[in-house]
């Protein structure tokens, strides 16, 4: 694979030479409600699940960003977005302090915020909204690009995003300016193509500080596996081991997510029996043993809507119950690194 940025493929940088981990350990991690254990790629630190809050919502958080700086954002398909002040490091327990409506015209398919941005794609209209984190509106702009899902990756320089499209079997980078109106594609990585016979279909992707892109393929060959490019090795991790044996063809793997300053986990979203409960597990999983573990099961019986990573290492995700049942919808955070 390659990186083609927009300017032509003869600066295109080779991201280093795939290898496939087969031998992925399919031993299952017994669920417990809180265990610790010790984090291969730095010792210092200890994987440790516990619950630290609980926050009553009055929207279904259908997206949920993070892994900005001491704020929670949240937002719903209609563009209700909600801001949470919030930081385990400070000791400051989350507390609500923006709640605005984005100026979208249709549903909201796809959200993500940057350094300066809330940005929205509406796939009806084939247009994103730029907001600032204050609600108000900057620039609606064409994005022909169909994406299944957006994602920041401005850790290291302001407002970029990475987009993937499963229609098209791509997935670009760009970069964002509302003051020239201008979303330029920098990156680009294209799935058209079969590769020794396997047609990759990608319906996730994620990003980290360390500039690692990883995207969710789901083809008919292999079925899920985790493609991760950097800038000098690639890697395949095989998905399907973290599924319970007796239902490999009822579950789903929902989202897989790299972990800021970790690079030897990913956080696997996955519903056990996606046709029958609600029932989630966010698994833990260790990467750069070989092979690779599970390190952790966390089950969540009324259902996960999203999640997503802090920079400190937090796990905090959203659940909204059945229309059905008279509970509110409510936003879990939990301790994920020590």
């Amino acid at each position: 694979y390659r990186f083609k940025p927009s300017h032509g493929s003869a600066l295109s940088k080779t991201l280093g030479t795939i290898r496939a981990d087969k031998d992925v350990n399919r031993n299952e991690t017994a669920l417990s409600s809180t265990r610790s254990l010790i984090n291969q790629y730095n010792p210092l630190h200890t994987i440790s699940i516990h619950k630290l809050y609980t926050i009553d919502l009055d929207i279904s958080a259908k997206w949920i960003v993070s892994s900005i700086a001491d704020r929670i954002f949240i937002c719903d398909n209609e563009g209700e977005v909600r801001i949470f002040s919030y930081s385990r490091r400070r000791r400051r327990q989350p507390l609500l302090t923006e709640r605005f409506h984005l100026l979208n015209i249709r549903l909201i398919s796809s959200f993500t915020v940057t350094h300066d941005y809330l940005i929205a794609f509406e796939s009806d209209t084939q247009m994103i909204t730029l907001h600032t984190h204050h609600g108000g509106l900057l620039v609606r702009l064409n994005f022909s690009y169909d994406p299944i899902m957006i994602v920041r990756s401005d850790y290291l320089t302001k407002n970029q995003i990475w987009s993937c499209s499963r229609t098209k079997r791509q997935c670009f980078q760009f970069d964002i300016n509302h003051i020239t109106k201008e979303i330029i594609p920098l990156e680009q990585l294209d799935f058209k193509y079969s590769i020794s016979n396997i047609l990759i279909d990608p319906i996730g992707i994620s990003s980290d500080e360390q500039g690692r892109i990883a995207v969710h393929d789901i083809n008919e060959v292999t079925t899920d596996r985790l493609l991760i490019f950097t800038n000098d090795q690639n890697m395949i991790i095989p998905l399907d081991s973290i599924k319970y044996a007796d239902r490999q063809i009822s579950s789903q793997i929902e989202r897989v997510l790299l972990v800021p300053k970790q690079s030897n986990l990913i956080v696997i979203l996955y519903a056990p029996q996606s046709t029958i409960t609600n029932l989630h597990e966010i698994v833990i999983v260790d990467i750069e043993l070989r092979p690779a573990r599970i390190l952790y099961r966390l089950q969540e019986v009324n259902g996960i809507e999203n999640i997503d990573v802090t920079l400190n290492g937090e796990l905090v995700y959203s659940v909204t119950p059945p229309v059905n049942k008279r509970i509110i919808p409510k936003m879990h955070i939990y301790s994920l690194i020590n």
